[in-house]
C-alpha cells in the first residue's frame, strides 16, 4: 500500500497558498500552452478563434464546476449561505467544469465565431489532458476524493484506514492517456479520434471509480438512483464517443498533430 502524504501550505507575500491550488493553476496554464503550440503548428485551425478560446473554457468551466458542485453535490451550502453559488472559489466538480467549458466552447466556436468545432476539439482534448495530470496531482495529494477502505496494493494509508484514492487511480489513467495521446501524433488521423478515444477510455474507467467511492466521510457524493453525477455525466461522454465512431468514416482527414515546432 501507498503511505498518506500532503504537501505542505506555504505564505507567500502574506497569502496562505495552498498546494492544490498551484497545481490547478499550473495546470491551466501547461494545458493552454500545449493547446497553443498544437494550435499555432496547425494550417487548419482559425488563429482569431484559437487565441481566445481558451479564456472561454476556463471562465465557463469554473463556472459550470461550481454550480455542480453546489447544486447536484451539496445543495444543503445554500441552507447556510444563500450567495454561495456566486462564490466560485468554493468548490469544485470536475465533471461540472468539463460540462460548462463544452457549453462555452459550443457557443464560442459555432454560434458567435461560425466555426467548425470538431478541428478545435481534438487540439483542446489533449491540452485538457496535459491539464488534467496537475488538476490531478492536486486531488492525489489532498486527498479530497476518497474511496471504501479496501486493502488493494494501491490504496492509500489513510489515518483512518486505507481507502482507495480515485483522485490518485485517475491521475494514473490521465497519464496512460495521453501517452495514448502522443502515439497518435505520429501519423495524421481524421478529425475528432484524438477526442473519440480519451472518450473511450475515460469514461467507462470513471464510471466503475465512482462505485468505489466512499459515503462514511464528510462531504460524501449525493447519490441519485444508486448513481452520481460523474456516473450521469459519463454516460453521456461515452454515448458522444459512439456517435463520434459511427461517423468517424464520414470525417475529413486533420493533419498530423506536433508539439514540435
Amino acid at each position: 500500500m501507498i503511505p498518506y502524504f500532503t504537501l505542505p501550505s506555504f505564505e507567500l507575500f502574506g497569502m496562505d497558498i495552498q498546494p492544490f491550488f498551484l497545481l490547478v493553476t499550473a495546470g491551466i496554464v501547461a494545458g493552454v500552452l500545449v493547446y497553443d503550440r498544437l494550435c499555432r503548428n496547425s494550417s487548419v485551425i482559425d488563429r482569431r478563434t484559437a487565441l481566445h478560446l481558451p479564456e472561454i473554457l476556463v471562465l465557463s468551466g469554473f463556472i459550470g464546476a461550481h454550480l455542480a458542485h453546489v447544486l447536484v453535490y451539496h445543495p444543503e451550502l445554500m441552507e447556510d449561505d444563500p450567495l454561495v453559488l456566486l462564490k466560485f472559489w468554493g468548490g469544485l466538480s470536475s465533471l461540472g467544469g468539463f460540462l460548462g467549458a463544452l457549453a462555452g466552447g459550443l457557443v464560442y466556436v459555432r454560434l458567435v465565431k461560425k466555426q467548425k468545432l470538431l478541428p478545435f476539439a481534438d487540439r483542446l482534448v489533449v491540452g485538457l489532458t496535459v491539464g488534467w495530470i496537475f488538476g490531478r496531482s492536486g486531488c492525489a495529494t489532498a486527498h479530497d476524493h476518497p474511496g471504501v477502505h479496501s486493502d488493494f496494493p494501491l490504496a492509500i494509508k489513510f489515518p483512518d484506514g486505507a481507502r482507495h484514492d480515485l483522485g490518485f487511480y485517475e491521475l494514473l489513467l490521465t497519464i496512460v492517456i495521453f501517452g495514448v495521446q502522443l502515439f497518435m501524433m505520429r501519423k495524421a488521423r481524421r478529425q475528432a479520434d484524438y477526442l473519440m478515444v480519451t472518450l473511450f477510455m475515460f469514461a467507462p474507467a470513471r464510471f466503475l471509480f465512482d462505485f468505489l467511492r466512499a459515503a462514511d466521510v464528510k462531504w460524501a457524493d449525493a447519490r441519485y438512483f444508486g448513481l452520481t453525477f460523474a456516473q450521469y455525466s459519463v454516460i453521456f461522454l461515452l454515448a458522444a464517443a459512439f456517435w463520434l465512431l459511427a461517423t468517424r468514416s464520414r470525417r475529413p482527414m486533420d493533419e498530423k498533430l506536433s508539439l514540435r515546432r
